[in-house]
């Protein structure tokens, strides 16, 4: 039958649109998936399992204005716990006005002065003294290069080795940082913050002298760098008052 005001051909049609609705149903179904699923191209990343703050290559990114979690700190045998008794290096204080190491004034002779010490911990001090403007060691033979400021560690050699013995070689060095040195020493702080001093003798006669100064704790551990003290030698013989006498006049002085 011919429906009034239609085409004939109608009736194809709607046949054929109808088989396409029923394949496509039929073959979404031999997947699993039913007709009320949404396409999977419009999924969220989340419920497709992947990480949407991830970057190409798996690497993961924080979105803008948001800071990544810290990374958890790798447990490694390199960085064990100190052992028992360590000790930390100490550090110098300062009191009373007085920044330490430091070298009192008045406690400085012709050639000789008292190095006074205040730490934070129990340890030992060593000390070097040089002419100013110690030459220090040659670093290359062929340019003439010198290194004049030793390491904590030359400090302390030389310092343990006491006055007269020689320097401490560097490999790669032409002598060794202290050699021609004019003095040098240790002594022990036995207390936090109590004073501790040493007479520092043979000293160049009335002039300018430098005093390298590192502190180590009871157990070993080494300051990190090296205090550097200069001082001058200075005359300390007292005044004497010069008799003068005036010439007389008419007997009379």
């Amino acid at each position: 039958m011919v429906v009034p005001g239609r085409s004939p051909s109608f009736r194809p049609h709607l046949l054929l649109v109808v088989t396409v609705v029923v394949l496509l149903a039929l073959a979404r179904g031999s997947h699993g998936e039913t007709t009320s699923q949404p396409d999977a191209g419009f999924y969220g990343l989340d419920e497709l399992g992947l990480d949407p703050t991830a970057a190409p290559g798996g690497a993961s990114v924080a979105p803008p204005g948001v800071s990544p979690p810290p990374s958890p700190l790798p447990i490694s045998p390199a960085n064990p716990s100190p052992p028992a008794g360590f000790q930390p290096a100490p550090s110098f204080l300062a009191s009373n006005g007085v920044a330490y190491p430091s070298i009192p004034y008045s406690l400085v002779s012709e050639d000789a002065l008292v190095l006074e010490v205040q730490l934070d911990a129990p340890g030992t001090v060593y000390y070097v003294a040089t002419t100013t403007g110690y030459g220090g060691v040659v670093t290359n033979i062929t340019t003439g290069a010198r290194r004049t400021t030793p390491t904590p560690e030359e400090v302390r050699a030389r310092g343990a080795a006491g006055a007269g013995a020689a320097g401490v070689g560097t490999p790669g060095e032409a002598g060794a940082w202290g050699d021609g040195a004019l003095t040098a020493g240790a002594f022990v702080v036995a207390s936090a913050a109590a004073v501790a001093s040493a007479n520092v003798t043979d000293l160049t006669y009335i002039g300018a002298v430098d005093l390298w100064v590192v502190a180590a704790s009871t157990s070993g551990a080494l300051q990190l760098y090296v205090s550097l003290l200069t001082a001058n030698t200075r005359d300390v013989t007292p005044p004497e008052f010069l008799m003068v006498r005036t010439p007389s006049v008419g007997g009379v002085l």
